[in-house]
């Protein structure tokens, strides 16, 4: 199978979408197969100027407004193959009706075959499901039709699931069915992870842990017994260590959070990483930055994020902040890059302000700007 990187997932996803082309995603756990494809189509929806919405968000009066005015939404509905049955894709057959056997569809389904409907069924763990779901989808992926109805003209069908080495318990998909899709694997990119991490302001001490060990975002291939680490396990490890000072951490609560969150082997190298930070003397950094060259890499990468973990901490304190951006400077370039990165990223406004009030804007942009465009 054609393999592609996280990077690559969402032109490709948007080229097939402009054809109603249905597409097969197949990739190992928590890497953002189900979470790349709703920035896709959020960005799509916008495009066509409709509101984004989840179908599975929705209470029962919201839903029942999207089916009375099918034009004004883009509906995203996450459809789990392995929880479904027959009746599940055909409906429940109406027992009142003595001349004529006929379906009662789901209301999703009842969206989805209007004219005017807009959006996505995304049947995930496709693979999961048993070969009687599987082959009902026929219908919906090459016919478009579903439950005795024919689907919207805008309306996108796609699929993805695990791989048969993730252990998933996964079914073989019949080649008829599979030869409905155009299919790609997907591969774990760790520099559009960083970007993604800091965009969506994920604890620095993480980011900057993957950054100097990237084969720890995911390990699930070499880990058996330990609880694997994926990228969906490291972001939800940055929720529970939220703003956790892992400089003070003497009861070893950073340690257990990203332990149960990614288990013992990346929590051990995390907290490796931890201690370095731990040793960093803060007050010499500042007074002179020029010496964080000659450092180990270990504890430059441990500065790249603690700067941008100080400037946010030092919020307000202007002449703080001017000598963590000297000390940011004086880093090797790509490590300058990750901290500016991560600083704008938490708060680009706050961030656009002190760079103004230090008159530092100018000299910013001549040395960054063609690495950080969107944040001059």
């Amino acid at each position: 199978m054609y393999k592609i990187r996280t990077s690559g997932y969402g032109p490709l996803l948007a080229s097939c979408y402009t054809v109603r082309q249905p597409l097969f995603i197949s990739g190992p756990p928590g890497v953002g197969k189900s979470a790349i494809c709703r920035q896709v189509f959020r960005e799509i929806a916008s495009n066509e100027n409709k509101e984004f919405r989840e179908w599975s968000d929705l209470s029962i009066d919201q839903k029942s407004e999207c089916i009375a005015n099918p034009d004004k939404y883009w509906i995203f509905a996450d459809m789990r193959t392995s929880q479904m049955d027959n009746t599940s894709l055909t409906g429940i057959p109406n027992m009142a009706k003595t001349d004529l056997l006929e379906n009662i569809p789901y209301s999703w389904v009842v969206y989805f075959t209007q004219p005017m409907a807009h959006g996505c069924i995304f049947f995930d763990e496709l693979n999961l499901a048993c070969a009687l779901v599987q082959s009902i989808t026929y219908s919906v992926i090459h016919d478009r039709v579903i439950s005795d109805r024919r689907l919207g003209e805008n309306v996108y069908v796609f699929a993805a699931g695990n791989r048969s080495q993730d252990k998933a318990h996964t079914f073989d998909m019949p080649l008829p069915l599979r030869d409905r899709f155009a299919e790609f694997e997907i591969e774990i990119d760790v520099e559009h992870w960083i970007k993604w991490a800091q965009h969506s302001k994920l604890n620095p001490h993480i980011i900057a842990f993957i950054n100097w060990k990237p084969a720890n975002l995911y390990n699930a291939d070499k880990v058996k017994s330990d609880k694997p680490a994926t990228p969906r396990g490291v972001e939800r490890a940055s929720r529970l260590l939220a703003d956790l000072d892992i400089t003070d951490d003497k009861d070893d609560k950073a340690h257990m959070l990203v332990s149960i969150s990614c288990g013992e082997s990346f929590a051990t190298e995390f907290q490796a990483y931890a201690k370095v930070h731990s040793q960093l003397d803060w007050t010499k950094i500042i007074k002179d930055p020029s010496k964080i060259q000659e450092m180990s890499l270990d504890k430059q990468y441990a500065i790249s994020a603690g700067v941008a973990d100080q400037f946010k901490r030092k919020a307000g304190d202007i002449k703080f902040q001017e000598k963590l951006l000297d000390v940011t400077d004086a880093q090797r370039e790509d490590f300058a890059v990750f901290s500016y990165r991560t600083i704008s990223a938490a708060d680009r406004d706050g961030f656009r302000k002190v760079i103004d009030k230090l008159n530092r804007r100018g000299i910013f942009a001549n040395k960054y700007a063609r690495y950080l465009l969107e944040n001059v």
